[in-house]
């Protein structure tokens, strides 16, 4: 058994990587995975960082290829949590995987043949998954991988070898066992295992070995014996009088495809496994998704494999529910030749057959089949029944395989090595070749092929169709007619039936079998864009009440045409984006288009406007991630808005109240751009309070980035308009913002001002929660004047009202703060326990920067309790969160930290140029430090000047104002994460 370590890393097969038993978190970038792959491959032995970063980013230059690295071990570290310490740092120049903590299968594996014992060899052969990081193409795995395959082999023949000497016939059969695992195309391993096979007694065994052989040969290389291995399995088999009983391949009847089966292991096997312990299985999934071939796959592999009888029964064209039993019959004469049989009691003649039935295409007919599938699975019990169906049949003891489109991965983020690998992007090749009848996938085109696929959601009927376009049109130019899919996507191929020449045919099967509320439901769904709720459904979809609509809901999601995804608590659902634009087009065609799309702007529009309350209390985190789940529902809602100056307001209203979902998530740049579109809608001036709510959101984000200027002028303009209008809490919000922009604009007496003034406001119109998050502002103004006990005072207030009304994101804010000026005064006990009752508070509710904030600020403090390593693992994430964020101001704060912690461990040079470059960018940004923070940052200067000397700290100073920031950043992270 693998040793119990906090760390496990396979590199045989594909890469897998195991924290505490649980598979390592997704990572930032798939070269995360290839760093921690690569430090396994020197089995504990250090390797240096350049040759480590030159390798994994070969096409990169050395200093942006260390900086990748250094981003790539930061976040490496954070996803290993307690396993972090795996990754060690012998030298400033190295790095090493400690196998004191990973457990690395080619470790043992090496260990394993070296001990040179059956057992071990045997030990090795299990650890053995498969060529060494088989699905990656790095040139650097190349050398071994050929390594440890000879290794094993040449260890496994020996030991065959020296067992069929020894007469030891068993354990040779054992021995070439793992030999075929390893190697299952070897025809002389398969031999070999034949004849110890015969030479046991066990022809039969010898008998499913071959038909396995056969099967692995045509199934991966669609290939068949060579004549020398055929000549001697007869002559073997001759030997012992035992025959193949042709008379149990009944394949005369099944469909031939014309090209391979691509893809679709994982899916074949469940069936296979599923066919071998349950009756019936059912193949469901929406149409064009590959059920019928996945079917007659399965079907030719247990009439060849396991020497079993197979029928298939065509249900298509079968439009009369009592014609079910006659084509039922029909198919059986192979198994039931009695031509006076009733079609009735063909079941009951079938008690005893050993054969699998496939049952194709039956959603039409699911009542008939469900009492033809009950009396097979009751009269039946050695017959296996398969059926495919857009729905389950619903017969009892059924068990449902979900046949789903073919995965693709984001045109973006794909690389070529991994294109090869995906099936969906494989099978357009093929069909592409097929149409054309050459075509080569390459580094050019492989993205164009990509695109498609993921535009037709990797639905193997599309694809197809898609495919034959080739003939006559671009990549690129599919590509851009796939809006008009319906039109593009046919063929005239012959053999076909109607449904599958077209797409829109294919959409309009399904669509026909469905009920009046299915066919309403369906369409007011086009109108989402990517996942929404039950709950949206119904509010958009009022012609039924909620419960109707959950009804109808599983009956579409049975019938594959709604996706149900269960991510997270909140159950998410979708359509696939040919259903979509086909109940689009039946949704115009009742003219009820415009009419829905509104419906579902004014939802997302009420919701949105309800959860900017509830990210102001305890159930923050709830509301984050109720917006998260449909998200794209809420950008949709805003681009239909656009096309009629009537919906403008509703668009402002919408973007102005995700405000502070952008900023707790730190999409701020995404936040900023679609607000200021939205504030250039045609009459958006014209809608003036939703416009000045928009001035202020836009506003707020633009401060949150340290655009100090910009949201002075947007919350100046607000504050105007809200004025004007008589808008009083309105005002009071544009007062608070501006109160927080002139602070870091330097103007402290009147961020006071507006301060009180905002207070004020908000208490005259009753909004106590509002005024009590100003309190933060004004605890801020006043540290920044040095009023310590006032700003304490007030800071002090928010808390406990936060922390009695509920109002968890204001007490963990003003916790910070009060952390602060806890520091500035220096009791830093004091700060560190507001810093980790702000991290815990954190915890429950989320929010990405400010929880980031509370915990660099606790790394500040634990540098002046003089523990500097603590400092940085805290620290270290800072850099990356808020460079990913564009949080300009938390990019300055986070170099300072390191600076101070910095000089704390005696790193001078280090501190002096970190300074240099963070009193570069706070003028940048019109966001100095407070007077607060700079006794604190005047005695580090003190401190470098003195172990530098005036003249080199000068010079360092100078050098890191001048630098990039990008290389800044890069020192800061390369010394935070050195151990």
């Amino acid at each position: 058994m693998d040793a119990v370590k906090p760390l496990t890393i396979r590199l045989f097969g594909h890469f897998e990587a195991l924290v505490e038993g649980e598979p390592l978190r997704k990572l930032r970038t798939h070269r995360g995975n290839a760093v921690l792959a690569m430090l396994a491959l020197r089995r504990g032995r250090s390797v240096d960082r350049s040759y480590l970063a030159s390798a994994i980013w070969p096409d990169s230059e050395t200093s942006d290829a260390l900086y990748s690295l250094r981003r790539t071990l930061t976040d490496l570290r954070h996803a290993l949590g307690i396993a972090s310490t795996a990754i060690k740092s012998p030298s400033s120049s190295s790095l090493q995987l400690d196998l004191e903590v990973a457990w690395v299968d080619l470790v043992e594996f090496e260990a394993s043949l070296k001990l040179g014992t059956d057992a071990s060899i045997e030990r090795a052969a299990e650890v053995y998954r498969g060529p060494l990081l088989s699905d990656w193409g790095y040139e650097w795995i190349n050398p071994d991988r050929s390594i440890f395959d000879r290794m094993l082999l040449e260890s496994l023949h020996a030991r065959v070898s020296l067992a069929e000497i020894a007469g030891e016939t068993g354990r040779a059969v054992e021995l070439l066992r793992a030999l075929s695992r390893i190697d299952p195309h070897d025809e002389t391993v398969f031999l070999r295992l034949a004849k110890a096979h015969v030479r046991m007694g066990n022809v039969s065994g010898a008998q499913k070995a071959y038909e396995e052989f056969k099967r692995r040969l045509r199934h991966d290389l669609e290939t068949a014996p060579s004549d020398t291995t055929q000549d001697a399995i007869r002559e073997l088999f001759a030997s012992t009088a035992i025959q193949s009983d042709p008379s149990r391949f009944v394949g005369g009847n099944l469909p031939l495809p014309t090209n391979r089966l691509i893809g679709r292991r994982k899916e074949f096997c469940e069936i296979v496994e599923s066919l071998g312990q349950h009756r019936p299985v059912t193949l469901v999934g929406s149409g064009g998704v590959g059920k019928t071939r996945l079917a007659l796959e399965v079907l030719r592999d247990l009439a060849t494999g396991q020497s079993m009888q197979a029928i298939a029964v065509d249900l298509l064209a079968v439009r009369d529910p009592d014609q079910v039993y006659e084509a039922f019959a029909a198919a059986t004469k192979a198994i039931d030749p009695d031509p006076n049989a009733s079609p009735r009691t063909v079941a009951l003649r079938l008690a005893d057959s050993e054969a699998t039935i496939l049952l194709d295409n039956c959603e039409h007919l699911i009542e008939p089949i469900r009492r033809l599938v009950q009396e097979l699975a009751d009269h039946c019990p050695k017959l296996r029944i398969l059926s495919t169906s857009q729905a389950p049949i619903g017969v009892a003891g059924e068990h449902v395989v979900r046949i789903v489109p073919m995965p693709v991965p984001d045109v973006d983020e794909i690389s070529f090595e991994q294109a090869v690998e995906c099936d969906a992007i494989a099978l357009m090749a093929q069909c592409i070749t097929k149409a054309k009848g050459t075509f080569q996938l390459n580094d050019r085109n492989f993205r164009s092929v990509c695109r498609i696929c993921r535009t037709l959601d990797g639905v193997p009927l599309a694809i197809e169709l898609a495919a034959t376009r080739a003939r006559l049109l671009s990549l690129d130019q599919i590509a851009g007619l796939l809006e008009d899919r319906f039109r593009l996507l046919r063929t005239n191929e012959r053999g076909l039936d109607a449904r599958h020449q077209t797409l829109e045919a294919t959409m309009e099967w399904s669509y026909s079998l469905l009920s009046d509320d299915e066919k309403a439901l369906l369409q007011t769904a086009s109108a989402f864009v990517g996942h929404w709720t039950s709950e949206s459904a119904a509010k958009v979809h009022v012609d039924l009440d909620s419960y109707q609509v959950l009804d109808v809901l599983e009956r579409l999601v049975d019938r594959s045409l709604v996706i149900a995804d269960p991510v997270g608590e909140l159950p998410r659902f979708r359509l696939l984006d040919s259903v979509r634009q086909y109940a689009a087009q039946r949704l115009a065609d009742r003219d009820e288009l415009v009419t829905t799309r509104t419906k579902h702007l004014k939802w997302f529009t009420e919701l949105a406007e309800t959860a900017a309350q509830g990210f102001m209390g305890r159930d923050q985190r709830f509301w984050v991630e109720r917006v998260e789940a449909e998200y794209e529902n809420f950008l949709g809602a805003i681009a239909w808005a656009k096309r009629s100056r009537d919906r403008t307001g509703l668009a402002l209203r919408l973007a102005s109240s995700l405000m502070r979902f952008w900023w707790i998530q730190g999409k701020l740049t995404a936040g900023r751009e679609t607000l200021a579109r939205v504030l250039e809608f045609d009459g958006a001036e014209e809608c003036r309070i939703p416009y000045a709510r928009a001035l202020y959101a836009h506003g707020a984000l633009c401060w949150s980035q340290g655009d100090n200027k910009d949201a002075d002028q947007d919350q100046t303009r607000a504050l105007e308009i809200f004025r004007q209008e008589g808008d009083m809490e309105g005002a009071a919000g544009s007062l608070r913002n501006l109160s927080q922009v002139v602070r870091n604009l330097g103007r402290p007496e009147q961020a006071i001002e507006y301060g009180r003034e905002a207070i004020a406001a908000y208490r005259q119109v009753g909004n106590g929660v509002f005024a009590a998050n100003t309190l933060v502002d004004l605890g801020v103004a006043m540290y920044d004047q040095l009023k310590f006990e006032e700003a304490r005072a007030y800071l002090e207030e928010a808390i406990e009202y936060g922390h009695t009304n509920g109002l968890t994101p204001l007490e963990a804010v003003a916790l910070i703060n009060l952390g602060g000026v806890f520091h500035s005064c220096r009791l830093f006990l004091e700060a560190k326990d507001a810093y980790e009752r702000a991290q815990r508070l954190y915890e429950t509710i989320g929010g990405r920067i400010l929880s980031t904030m509370a915990t660099i600020s606790l790394g500040s403090i634990h540098a002046e309790l003089g523990q500097v390593d603590l400092a940085r693992s805290l620290v270290r994430t800072g850099l990356d969160t808020f460079l990913e964020l564009g949080e300009k101001r938390g990019v300055c704060v986070t170099i300072d930290y390191t600076a101070l912690i910095a000089v704390k461990a005696g790193e001078f040079e280090l501190a002096a140029a970190l300074f240099g470059a963070v009193d570069r960018r706070y003028v940048d940004i019109d966001a100095p430090r407070s007077p607060a923070e700079r006794p604190t940052y005047e005695a580090a200067l003190v401190s470098c000047k003195d172990a530098l000397g005036n003249e080199r700290f000068d010079d360092v100073y100078r050098a890191g104002a001048e630098a990039p920031l990008t290389e800044m950043v890069q020192k800061a992270n390369a010394w935070l994460n050195e151990t």
